[in-house]
């Protein structure tokens, strides 16, 4: 691993730099990175070299309930045939930016929320057709002045009018949490345009007693693109020391081993991975594993990754006892033959939440909270490249590996 460049952002970076194809602006040619920082602000950098092509702000951070300010953390997504950035800000709002130049598109921004101090976007977007979906969370469990919680609810905007289209109530009636808060946001199946979304826990008070898994929420749902619900799956057990929060912390991830049936995997904060049969559809899991953590302060996080060369299934910040005690870290699942998930190894690169391993031929390239590094694994060992504390999932293009640390800075390695 080489460094090719760092850039330095205006706070730190919680969501997924986006990649750009190759685009020809003001007589200069190359790809390019969109990055968001917490300082609410959106970049356009040349991938290449780092360099900032614009820069957008899109006002101060927000003051949250939490006692924090808030910057950005929902992932972009990028029209690249209009020329589009879509972005969820800090104040409630969902802008459309000139790629090029970074300017907003008339008609924008659309208000999605209105208690930017109570209810945040998470979560990445994502466009199908002309449709932008928006996760709509909170920034903690905590009410507003006046006791309110805020609404958990998918958004759909009709991206080309600018305006709302649909929405889903995850628990019906105001004010009652069950948002979708998971990093990757929204999964769409290509085998029949299915939405697939992981919701969080409720606020719902029934005789003295608080109900979190109220309506649709702490469950996977199954959505048409019109966000109504085909289907929902909800958790087989839940873990004693975390009985108030037992939501979906993973965005689902659909795949298909070769020769099975295709399933999807999320993975909940009650320390269980699931695997679900996605076609014919079946509630019930088909395998489930006990590998996270489960206590408040500790929430099982990661989403897994799959390996199809290797028929791997990767998790990280999974806990796995071996002989000589726990082991904290990466943790891979064989599938075999007769498509069955089997637990395979476990890498140590310590405890704490990490995002999504990033899969690159057969290396998972996987952030170390607690060492601040970068881990590099392979099916049976692990390699560490120093990296700076990373909150954000890296990708990789061509040969380049991209990270965004929680320093605000933004690093190319060759």
């Amino acid at each position: 691993m080489r460094a090719r460049w760092t850039a330095k952002l205006d706070g730190s970076i919680l969501a997924q730099p986006l990649h750009v194809a190759e685009q020809r602006i003001a007589g200069r040619r190359g790809p390019l990175l969109v990055v968001v920082s917490g300082g609410n602000s959106v970049y356009a950098l040349w991938a290449d070299n780092g360099d900032v092509l614009w820069r957008r702000s899109l006002g101060e951070p927000v003051f949250t309930v939490c006692g924090a300010r808030a910057g950005i953390s929902s992932t972009p997504t990028v029209d690249w045939r209009r020329r589009l950035v879509y972005v969820a800000g800090a104040g409630g709002e969902v802008h459309a930016l000139d790629l090029v130049t970074g300017h907003e598109k008339a008609g924008w921004p659309l208000r999605v929320s209105a208690r930017p101090a109570v209810e945040y976007v998470w979560s990445a977007l994502r466009f199908v057709g002309s449709r932008l979906y928006v996760p709509v969370a909170s920034h903690c469990d905590r009410p507003d002045d006046q006791g309110a919680h805020a609404d958990g609810r998918v958004v759909a905007v009709d991206r080309f009018r600018g305006r709302i289209e649909r929405v889903l109530d995850v628990v019906p009636g105001p004010a009652n949490l069950g948002g979708v808060w998971a990093p990757g946001g929204i999964s769409v199946d290509p085998l029949d345009g299915t939405l697939w979304a992981g919701t969080g826990n409720a606020y719902v008070v029934v005789d003295g007693s608080l109900r979190a898994d109220a309506a649709l929420a702490e469950r996977v749902l199954r959505l048409t693109p019109a966000l109504r619900v085909r289907g929902s799956a909800s958790q087989t057990f839940h873990a004693a020391e975390n009985p108030g929060d037992q939501g979906f912390g993973s965005t689902p991830l659909l795949f298909r081993p070769t020769g099975c049936d295709p399933v999807a995997a999320a993975n909940s904060t009650n320390g269980a991975m699931y695997v679900w049969g996605r076609a014919p559809w079946r509630p019930a899991p088909i395998f489930t594993a006990r590998i996270g953590p489960t206590e408040p302060h500790d929430p099982f996080l990661s989403q897994p990754t799959w390996f199809p060369q290797a028929r791997a299934l990767v998790v990280g910040q999974g806990i796995v006892d071996r002989e000589g005690g726990r082991v904290r870290g990466v943790v891979g699942f064989r599938v075999d033959a007769r498509c069955r998930f089997r637990f395979d190894w476990v890498v140590n690169i310590g405890p704490g939440p990490t995002v999504q391993p990033l899969a690159a031929g057969s290396t998972a390239f996987v952030p170390a909270p607690q060492l601040g590094k970068l881990a590099a694994v392979d099916v049976a060992r692990g390699r560490l490249f120093d990296t700076g504390q990373v909150l954000a999932s890296p990708i990789a293009v061509g040969g380049t590996l991209f990270v965004a640390s929680a320093d605000g800075t933004v690093r190319a390695y060759r």
